[in-house]
């Protein structure tokens, strides 16, 4: 898998640098008013090296890169996706991504799938977490999630983890 020191040292790198973005990250996270967490390298700089300004310079750059970056790139493979595929010119692409796009944006077009509700009540449980599946239609006996727990015995851990899956709710 790793066949040279430069891989070797890429991948040391690599996890030396996720290891402290992680570890910066729940240090200067946030607990907002209605309990969810909030954070990213913007409150790193706000909070941690004390430079607001830098932090909102960053997020304003995060979001322009944003649309530049991720979308620009994929809209090019679909355009030269259709292009070859089908001859269909990329300004035709363009304009029917764009349509499409902020159609879903704007809300004109509704998401189906399913919703869960009690999740942040959920992982106040002591020691639980939560896998839920992300399934397009919940019914009654459909397994659409795992909650996990753990206890200082296997009762105390079956206990947590139950009343974790209690308070949530699928919604379509």
């Amino acid at each position: 898998m790793f066949e040279t020191l430069s891989d070797r040292l890429t991948g040391v790198f690599g996890i030396a640098t996720k290891y402290s973005e992680a570890l910066l990250a729940v240090k200067y996270r946030i607990t907002t008013a209605n309990g969810t967490m909030a954070g990213g390298p913007m409150y790193v700089l706000e909070r941690g090296m004390k430079m607001k300004w830098l932090g909102v310079v960053f997020a304003l750059l995060t979001a322009v890169a944003a649309f530049g970056i991720g979308n620009m790139v994929q809209s090019n493979s679909i355009a030269a996706a259709m292009q070859g595929s089908f001859n269909i010119t990329p300004l035709v692409t363009g304009v029917v991504l764009t349509v499409v796009t902020g159609a879903v944006i704007l809300g004109g077009i509704e998401a189906r799938g399913i919703r869960y509700e009690g999740v942040a009540e959920a992982l106040r449980v002591p020691g639980s977490d939560l896998r839920l599946f992300g399934k397009p239609e919940s019914y009654r006996t459909r397994r659409m999630g795992v909650a996990l727990a753990r206890g200082d015995d296997v009762a105390q851990a079956r206990e947590r983890a139950q009343e974790c899956a209690r308070r949530v709710l699928p919604r379509a």
